[in-house]
């Protein structure tokens, strides 16, 4: 769940089973439905300002505005498109949404205000699972596959690579989803963690 400080209430937002649901934080009661991803909801929601995002398996993702009663999947629903992930979550990033097909290996990025495609391109030439979900740190995101490594991907509406990179010598696997905080890189497979930063 995510809570979403909205005008003019805040609201607890989750992605469910069919279901993009809203409950008031303060006693748990409903405040509002929408249609939703119907099938593999692993994905967290996102939000920006009084718009939530949700993604999901069989190629789903749609964009819904706060503060409605009842099913609002009519009234407060702005767009649902067959781009999704079935694991990892979106990145929301200057009025982008940006994540990775798990199986497919697409890196997408969709317009958060239309849901228009502007890319969706092979992000690794390595077949792969990105099961991670992407972290944005310093105008980078990256993207870490369960075997491919990690790339990095500017933070723009244009599709362009910025590095590659596997660890050599380790065959382990790589589910986590990657941490950033300052100058400093998080990785966890099922076997090791590592920190990467600047000398």
């Amino acid at each position: 769940p995510l809570l979403v400080h909205a005008k003019p209430r805040a609201e607890l937002v989750v992605s469910a089973e069919a279901r993009l649901l809203s409950f008031d934080p303060s006693d748990g009661k409903p405040l509002w439905n929408a249609d939703g991803v119907h099938r593999y909801v692993c994905p967290s929601v996102v939000a920006a300002g009084n718009v939530v995002y949700a993604i999901g398996g069989g190629d789903t993702s749609l964009a819904v505005r706060t503060g409605g009663s009842g099913d609002v999947t009519e009234s407060h629903g702005l767009w649902r498109k067959t781009k999704g992930s079935n694991v990892g979550s979106p990145v929301y990033h200057e009025g982008h949404l940006y994540f990775v097909n798990d199986s497919r290996g697409k890196a997408v990025c969709l317009k958060a205000a239309t849901g228009e495609i502007i890319y969706e391109e092979n992000i690794s030439p390595q077949r792969d699972r990105w099961y991670a979900s992407p972290v944005l740190a310093q105008g980078r995101l990256y993207y870490v596959g369960r075997t491919a490594g990690t790339v990095v991907l500017a933070a723009t509406p244009k599709f362009e690579t910025l590095a590659t990179s596997r660890i050599a010598d380790d065959a382990s696997i790589f589910n986590g989803s990657p941490a950033a905080t300052g100058e400093h890189l998080f990785l966890r497979s099922d076997q090791y963690a590592y920190c990467f930063g600047r000398k």
